[in-house]
């Protein structure tokens, strides 16, 4: 099965896709200071600062479903071909989706 570059990234990207520490901490990265920000907003009673910790959540909650609308496609692409491809054979022998 012939795969673009970019399903084949996806498909190796959920494929080591776990919930690794590497993800959990860039999320973190992104998430810690903005709440921060919040926190300091809340406790010094900031409504400027409240509102650019909310503003800054909103654009990271823009790109995440940005991200995931264009995997979804890729993901949609993919599931396309693996339905339209040959069913593999019950007597042992298989088939190679990348031939």
């Amino acid at each position: 099965m012939d795969f673009t570059p970019e399903e084949r990234t996806l498909i190796a990207y959920l494929a080591r896709q776990q919930g690794s520490p590497h993800e959990w901490g860039f999320y973190l990265a992104i998430l810690v200071p903005i709440l921060a920000f919040a926190g300091y907003g809340v406790l010094r009673q900031d409504v400027i600062a409240l509102g650019i910790a909310f503003l800054a959540l909103l654009g990271l909650l823009a790109w995440y479903m940005r991200a995931g609308g264009q995997s979804s496609a890729l993901l949609a692409s993919i599931c396309r071909k693996l339905e339209q491809a040959p069913a593999m054979t019950e007597g042992g022998g298989e088939q190679s989706w990348n031939s």
